[in-house]
Protein backbone atom coordinates (compact mmCIF):
# COMPACT_ATOMS: atom_id res chain seq x y z
CA UNK A 1 0.00 0.00 0.00
CA UNK A 2 1.20 3.11 -0.67
CA UNK A 3 2.38 6.13 1.59
CA UNK A 4 -0.65 7.99 0.23
CA UNK A 5 -3.48 5.83 0.36
CA UNK A 6 -2.03 4.86 3.88
CA UNK A 7 -2.23 8.54 5.36
CA UNK A 8 -4.37 8.07 8.27
CA UNK A 9 -5.05 11.44 9.27
CA UNK A 10 -6.36 13.28 5.79
CA UNK A 11 -7.46 17.15 6.31
CA UNK A 12 -10.61 18.46 3.63
CA UNK A 13 -10.49 21.32 2.43
CA UNK A 14 -14.36 22.45 1.11
CA UNK A 15 -13.82 26.15 -0.77
CA UNK A 16 -15.54 28.33 -1.46
CA UNK A 17 -13.45 30.34 -3.61
CA UNK A 18 -9.34 29.79 -4.85
CA UNK A 19 -8.14 31.62 -1.98
CA UNK A 20 -9.83 29.33 0.54
CA UNK A 21 -8.33 26.43 -1.10
CA UNK A 22 -4.50 28.13 -1.18
CA UNK A 23 -4.78 29.35 2.61
CA UNK A 24 -6.01 25.57 3.40
CA UNK A 25 -3.66 23.88 1.58
CA UNK A 26 -0.54 26.13 2.88
CA UNK A 27 -2.21 25.61 6.29
CA UNK A 28 -1.55 21.38 5.89
CA UNK A 29 1.12 21.38 3.34
CA UNK A 30 3.99 20.66 6.45
CA UNK A 31 2.23 17.91 8.36
CA UNK A 32 0.12 15.88 6.19
CA UNK A 33 1.12 14.10 2.85
CA UNK A 34 -1.99 15.00 1.16
CA UNK A 35 -5.14 16.71 1.47
CA UNK A 36 -8.93 16.02 0.22
CA UNK A 37 -10.78 18.90 -1.76
CA UNK A 38 -14.48 18.56 -1.41
CA UNK A 39 -15.90 19.87 -4.83
CA UNK A 40 -19.59 20.55 -5.06
CA UNK A 41 -21.45 21.32 -8.18
CA UNK A 42 -24.66 22.64 -6.22
CA UNK A 43 -26.37 19.84 -7.93
CA UNK A 44 -25.58 16.98 -6.06
CA UNK A 45 -25.48 18.60 -3.34
CA UNK A 46 -27.60 21.74 -2.30
CA UNK A 47 -24.64 24.03 -2.24
CA UNK A 48 -21.75 24.51 -4.94
CA UNK A 49 -18.02 25.26 -4.07
CA UNK A 50 -15.35 26.52 -5.45
CA UNK A 51 -14.97 25.40 -8.73
CA UNK A 52 -18.42 25.34 -10.09
CA UNK A 53 -19.72 28.39 -7.96
CA UNK A 54 -19.19 30.89 -10.75
CA UNK A 55 -17.52 31.26 -14.46
CA UNK A 56 -14.85 32.60 -13.39
CA UNK A 57 -13.92 29.94 -10.80
CA UNK A 58 -14.35 27.63 -13.80
CA UNK A 59 -11.93 29.42 -15.16
CA UNK A 60 -9.72 28.53 -12.40
CA UNK A 61 -9.91 24.98 -13.17
CA UNK A 62 -9.96 25.00 -16.76
CA UNK A 63 -5.83 26.81 -16.37
CA UNK A 64 -5.12 23.62 -13.91
CA UNK A 65 -6.72 21.14 -16.85
CA UNK A 66 -4.67 22.95 -19.52
CA UNK A 67 -1.38 22.90 -16.79
CA UNK A 68 -0.97 26.57 -17.45
CA UNK A 69 -1.13 26.25 -13.08
CA UNK A 70 -1.23 23.89 -10.89
CA UNK A 71 -2.96 23.48 -7.23
CA UNK A 72 -1.40 25.09 -4.74
CA UNK A 73 2.06 23.89 -3.52
CA UNK A 74 1.84 20.61 -5.60
CA UNK A 75 5.31 19.77 -5.68
CA UNK A 76 5.02 19.72 -1.62
CA UNK A 77 1.52 17.18 -1.08
CA UNK A 78 -0.79 15.47 -2.87
CA UNK A 79 -4.35 15.86 -3.57
CA UNK A 80 -7.83 14.28 -2.91
CA UNK A 81 -10.67 14.89 -4.77
CA UNK A 82 -14.14 14.19 -2.92
CA UNK A 83 -16.03 14.62 -6.39
CA UNK A 84 -19.91 15.55 -5.48
CA UNK A 85 -21.74 16.27 -8.93
CA UNK A 86 -23.89 14.95 -10.85
CA UNK A 87 -22.56 13.78 -13.69
CA UNK A 88 -19.07 12.97 -12.95
CA UNK A 89 -18.10 11.08 -15.72
CA UNK A 90 -17.79 15.07 -17.44
CA UNK A 91 -15.73 15.67 -14.76
CA UNK A 92 -13.51 13.03 -14.27
CA UNK A 93 -11.14 13.92 -17.07
CA UNK A 94 -10.60 17.70 -15.50
CA UNK A 95 -9.20 16.80 -12.39
CA UNK A 96 -7.29 13.74 -13.10
CA UNK A 97 -5.29 16.80 -15.23
CA UNK A 98 -5.71 19.18 -12.80
CA UNK A 99 -3.55 16.55 -10.62
CA UNK A 100 -5.89 14.42 -8.27
CA UNK A 101 -4.37 11.59 -6.86
CA UNK A 102 -7.25 9.57 -5.75
CA UNK A 103 -11.04 10.66 -6.94
CA UNK A 104 -13.63 9.67 -4.33
CA UNK A 105 -17.12 9.11 -6.32
CA UNK A 106 -20.72 9.35 -5.30
CA UNK A 107 -23.85 7.94 -5.31
CA UNK A 108 -26.28 9.92 -7.35
CA UNK A 109 -29.40 11.85 -5.77
CA UNK A 110 -31.90 9.08 -4.80
CA UNK A 111 -28.88 7.55 -3.03
CA UNK A 112 -28.20 4.74 -5.68
CA UNK A 113 -25.63 4.14 -7.62
CA UNK A 114 -25.06 4.80 -11.34
CA UNK A 115 -23.01 1.23 -11.81
CA UNK A 116 -22.46 1.77 -15.97
CA UNK A 117 -21.26 4.73 -15.42
CA UNK A 118 -19.05 4.59 -12.13
CA UNK A 119 -17.47 1.58 -13.81
CA UNK A 120 -16.36 2.68 -16.96
CA UNK A 121 -15.09 5.70 -14.55
CA UNK A 122 -13.18 2.96 -12.48
CA UNK A 123 -11.61 1.57 -15.63
CA UNK A 124 -10.83 4.99 -16.36
CA UNK A 125 -8.79 5.75 -13.22
CA UNK A 126 -7.37 2.59 -13.24
CA UNK A 127 -5.77 2.65 -16.96
CA UNK A 128 -4.43 6.81 -15.71
CA UNK A 129 -2.92 5.23 -12.34
CA UNK A 130 -5.22 7.62 -10.16
CA UNK A 131 -6.88 5.89 -7.29
CA UNK A 132 -10.40 5.17 -6.79
CA UNK A 133 -12.95 5.38 -3.96
CA UNK A 134 -16.30 5.28 -3.41
CA UNK A 135 -18.09 7.32 -0.77
CA UNK A 136 -21.00 5.33 1.11
CA UNK A 137 -23.77 7.57 2.46
CA UNK A 138 -26.23 6.86 5.01
CA UNK A 139 -29.23 6.30 3.79
CA UNK A 140 -28.62 3.02 1.89
CA UNK A 141 -29.09 -0.38 3.09
CA UNK A 142 -25.88 -0.98 4.23
CA UNK A 143 -26.62 -4.76 2.72
CA UNK A 144 -26.66 -2.97 -0.65
CA UNK A 145 -23.42 -1.27 -0.27
CA UNK A 146 -21.48 -4.19 0.70
CA UNK A 147 -23.02 -6.49 -2.62
CA UNK A 148 -22.30 -2.81 -4.98
CA UNK A 149 -18.26 -3.47 -2.92
CA UNK A 150 -18.02 -6.62 -3.70
CA UNK A 151 -19.16 -6.36 -7.26
CA UNK A 152 -16.22 -3.85 -8.19
CA UNK A 153 -13.43 -4.60 -5.25
CA UNK A 154 -10.97 -5.13 -7.31
CA UNK A 155 -11.12 -1.83 -9.08
CA UNK A 156 -11.41 -0.13 -5.81
CA UNK A 157 -8.99 1.77 -3.07
CA UNK A 158 -10.83 2.96 -0.65
CA UNK A 159 -14.41 3.40 0.91
CA UNK A 160 -15.65 6.45 2.25
CA UNK A 161 -18.24 6.29 4.76
CA UNK A 162 -19.67 9.64 5.27
CA UNK A 163 -20.00 10.49 9.15
CA UNK A 164 -22.82 13.19 8.64
CA UNK A 165 -26.39 13.12 6.90
CA UNK A 166 -25.96 15.91 4.68
CA UNK A 167 -23.02 15.53 2.48
CA UNK A 168 -21.26 18.72 0.93
CA UNK A 169 -21.55 20.86 4.40
CA UNK A 170 -19.30 20.92 7.34
CA UNK A 171 -19.81 21.56 10.75
CA UNK A 172 -22.45 18.95 11.00
CA UNK A 173 -23.75 16.72 13.79
CA UNK A 174 -22.03 12.90 13.77
CA UNK A 175 -24.15 10.71 13.16
CA UNK A 176 -23.56 7.55 14.76
CA UNK A 177 -25.39 5.42 12.03
CA UNK A 178 -21.60 5.35 9.78
CA UNK A 179 -20.41 3.37 12.87
CA UNK A 180 -23.12 0.51 11.73
CA UNK A 181 -21.59 1.33 8.29
CA UNK A 182 -18.11 1.01 9.21
CA UNK A 183 -18.28 -2.12 10.96
CA UNK A 184 -20.43 -3.84 8.48
CA UNK A 185 -18.61 -2.88 5.61
CA UNK A 186 -15.04 -3.82 7.65
CA UNK A 187 -16.59 -7.44 9.08
CA UNK A 188 -17.35 -7.74 4.72
CA UNK A 189 -14.09 -6.77 3.95
CA UNK A 190 -11.07 -7.06 6.53
CA UNK A 191 -8.47 -5.50 4.24
CA UNK A 192 -10.28 -2.46 3.04
CA UNK A 193 -9.42 0.87 3.35
CA UNK A 194 -12.06 2.54 5.33
CA UNK A 195 -12.06 6.22 5.38
CA UNK A 196 -14.56 8.29 6.91
CA UNK A 197 -15.20 12.17 6.11
CA UNK A 198 -17.95 13.98 8.22
CA UNK A 199 -18.07 15.27 11.68
CA UNK A 200 -14.39 13.70 13.13
CA UNK A 201 -13.15 14.44 15.84
CA UNK A 202 -11.25 13.77 18.87
CA UNK A 203 -14.26 12.75 20.47
CA UNK A 204 -15.86 10.51 17.76
CA UNK A 205 -12.15 9.22 16.80
CA UNK A 206 -11.90 6.42 18.94
CA UNK A 207 -15.72 4.83 18.21
CA UNK A 208 -14.92 4.99 14.35
CA UNK A 209 -11.26 3.52 14.64
CA UNK A 210 -12.87 0.93 17.26
CA UNK A 211 -15.76 0.36 14.41
CA UNK A 212 -12.60 -0.33 11.60
CA UNK A 213 -12.33 3.41 10.03
CA UNK A 214 -8.44 2.74 8.79
CA UNK A 215 -8.15 6.81 8.03
CA UNK A 216 -9.87 9.97 9.50
CA UNK A 217 -10.95 12.43 7.00
CA UNK A 218 -11.18 15.92 8.95
CA UNK A 219 -12.84 19.21 7.84
CA UNK A 220 -14.08 21.76 10.29
CA UNK A 221 -11.56 21.05 13.05
CA UNK A 222 -8.39 21.40 11.54
CA UNK A 223 -9.47 24.10 9.75
CA UNK A 224 -10.40 25.97 12.99
CA UNK A 225 -7.00 24.63 14.88
CA UNK A 226 -5.26 26.94 16.95
CA UNK A 227 -2.70 23.98 16.61
CA UNK A 228 -2.87 22.00 13.59
CA UNK A 229 0.01 19.94 14.39
CA UNK A 230 -0.87 19.02 18.02
CA UNK A 231 -4.55 18.14 16.65
CA UNK A 232 -3.25 16.20 13.52
CA UNK A 233 -1.00 13.79 16.01
CA UNK A 234 -3.59 14.03 18.75
CA UNK A 235 -6.11 12.03 16.09
CA UNK A 236 -3.27 9.72 14.60
CA UNK A 237 -2.49 8.90 18.32
CA UNK A 238 -6.15 7.38 18.32
CA UNK A 239 -5.05 4.19 16.11
CA UNK A 240 -2.26 3.49 18.95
Amino acid sequence: MSKYISSRIVPAILPSRDRDLVDGVCRFKNFVPLVQIDVCDGELTPKASWPYRTEAAQGDLQKLVDQEEGLPFWQDINFEIDLMVVDPAAEIDKWIMAGAECIVLHPKRDGKYDKETLEKILEELSSRGVFAGLAVHLDSAVEDDISYISEIRDRLDLVQVMGIANVGFQSQDFDPRSLVKVQAIRDAFPDLTISVDGAVTIATALDLIDAGASRLVVGHDLIESIDVAGEIHALDDCFE
